[in-house]
């Protein structure tokens, strides 16, 4: 398993955002996979300590599927901590 730092998950999350275009800035775990090669397993647990510091919102966003369908699915937003932090 490849270990990625939480600066190079941040690049990958702001790639994604300007690849998605998504208006509230949330991404889902593919984009973010899409757009940066890292695997699922260390996105989704740098996001977990991005949760349990307060710093992730979590939001269900509207996306197509492969098949054409549109679904709703959990996009995420890390948000900048407060000073000191």
């Amino acid at each position: 398993m490849v270990s990625i730092t939480t600066n190079e998950l941040l690049g990958a999350i702001r790639k994604a955002q300007r690849s998605v275009k998504d208006p509230g800035g949330f991404t889902t775990i593919t984009e973010m996979q899409d757009a940066s090669g890292m695997c699922r397993t260390s996105i989704a647990r740098h996001l977990r300590v991005f949760k349990q510091t307060g710093r992730l919102e979590c939001q269900r966003v509207p996306r197509e599927g492969l098949d054409g369908r549109h679904t709703v699915v959990p996009a995420y937003r890390v948000i900048k901590g407060s000073k000191g932090k």
